[in-house]
């Protein structure tokens, strides 16, 4: 795992030459605030970015101009985008002396359509990567669909996008959500490949891990490289369990090590305060 020192970010507001440019890879940078989660079964990525010190000509120009936002966090060596998206509304706010932009951000809530028929023998992955496509975005499947039956009959899907997309999943076995301006589709048999980060109380994890009744959830450094669908291992001697059903049932199983699915993860950061971290939600995994 890469070394967790000294903080980073740059948050873009706009595209081009013109963009706002917050750089907090410079020294001194202003202070910024944010919330991001991202949750398949909740479609939509969403932001609560706050940032101190600007001056009332910039935030005139972020209210009037702009509509797209792009923030990377991390650390000096390890960084990357935590959320790109779509500005969708803009406040200022008073906090004691000191006053404050938040800007309401999400990625993927724009309205869609799918409007489709498709023939006899067509490919259900075929039906679910054109009813994606419909987003506007890059589509990206995890796991194997090709063991998918072909639509004996085709198919006529006319509806909103997120509507088909559920109908879709819940009929074929599989998650989605638009994350980062990608629609993101992955079997609920599959992860996403890639680096397994293990975690332990000496390598990233902050505080104990929550022991679930499906999973173990953590809390770590920030970590770009996670996303939902992605793996993890828990390596520790403890765990806090944080379910009801430990008193009316036993499960053997109920230990914190382990690997495990990410189903969920929220992004908090304080840039001079001390939340610099990801909650991640885990589902077991035997695979």
């Amino acid at each position: 795992m890469s070394q967790i020192f000294r903080r980073v970010y740059k948050l873009t507001i706009g595209i081009g030459t013109e963009a706002i440019i917050i750089d907090g890879f410079l020294e001194n940078p202003l202070q910024v605030k944010f919330f991001v989660d991202q949750t398949p079964n909740g479609q939509v990525s969403y932001a609560d970015i706050k940032v101190y010190g600007l001056s009332r000509e910039t935030i005139k120009r972020i209210k009037e101009q702009f509509t797209d936002v792009h923030l990377v966090a991390g650390y000096a060596d390890h960084f990357g985008t935590v959320f790109l998206g779509k500005l969708q509304n803009v406040t200022t706010v008073r906090e004691g002396a000191n006053k404050y932009l938040q800007m309401f951000c999400q990625a993927g809530g724009e309205p869609s359509y799918v409007n489709q028929s498709w023939g006899a023998g067509t490919p259900q992955k075929q039906i679910i990567e054109d009813v994606a496509k419909t987003f506007g975005y890059p589509v990206e499947f995890h796991g194997d669909f090709s063991s998918l039956p072909r639509a004996p009959a085709g198919n006529v899907l006319s509806m909103g996008s997120k509507m088909a997309m559920d109908k879709l999943a819940a009929s074929w076995g599989f998650r989605w959500m638009v994350r980062n301006q990608v629609v993101l589709i992955v079997a609920d048999n599959a992860v996403i490949e890639g680096e397994e980060y293990i975690y332990t109380p000496l390598s990233g994890m902050i505080g104990p891990p929550r022991i679930t009744s499906k999973g173990v959830d953590i809390t770590v450094k920030i970590n770009p490289a996670l996303r939902p669908g992605a793996m993890y291992q828990v390596q520790s001697e403890t765990g806090q369990f944080v379910f009801n059903d430990i008193y009316y049932k036993t499960f053997p199983n109920a230990v914190a090590t382990g690997r495990f699915k990410i189903i969920s993860m929220r992004i908090n950061g304080d840039f001079y305060g001390d939340p610099w971290d990801m909650e991640l939600e885990g589902l077991r995994y035997a695979g």
